[in-house]
């Protein structure tokens, strides 16, 4: 998922579902030294360990959903990101709230930035980024994760 974004071009970069930060080590090891990571994370477990997991002050853990996305950005001084990596599981949520969270994404993105997306069930998420983001594909296959993994990648650019 982390090698999907351009790091000469991203600086700061909004996570969700970072759960125990496996991604969100290696989205910290690839960002400048100026970049910036805000993770929103719904768990509060997760969300008051992952610092202290991570010991990187490039990153801010936000305890919350990924629909209120630009409320938690805005409370830590951003506007717009240029590029989101979700671990969220969309296929598991109503067709309503996956709609909501992808356009209240996008409307915190840069132009062109990119939103990167684990999945398990392609599907159920690919038709919604392409009417949400314009482009949308599947980057990675990843046969040998059981179960078998996506990496879907949409842009409002090609």
């Amino acid at each position: 998922m982390a090698g999907q974004l351009d790091y000469a071009r991203v600086k700061v970069v909004a996570e969700y579902g970072p759960g125990t930060g496996v991604v969100t080590r290696e989205l910290l090891r690839r960002l400048p030294a100026d970049g910036r990571l805000i993770a929103i994370e719904l768990s509060q477990s997760f969300a008051d360990q992952l610092p202290a997991w991570m010991g990187d002050a490039r990153l801010t853990v936000v305890q919350g959903s990924a629909e209120d996305v630009s409320d938690h950005l805005r409370a830590h001084g951003v506007e717009r990101v240029d590029a989101v990596v979700s671990s969220l599981p969309f296929a598991s949520m109503r067709t309503a709230l996956r709609r909501s969270i992808l356009a209240r994404t996008h409307a915190v993105m840069q132009p062109g930035a990119q939103f990167v997306a684990m999945q398990y069930v392609p599907f159920a998420l690919m038709p919604l980024l392409r009417e949400e983001f314009g482009h949308a594909r599947i980057a990675r296959w990843c046969p040998v994760n059981l179960p078998p993994l996506f990496v879907l990648t949409a842009s409002d650019s090609q």
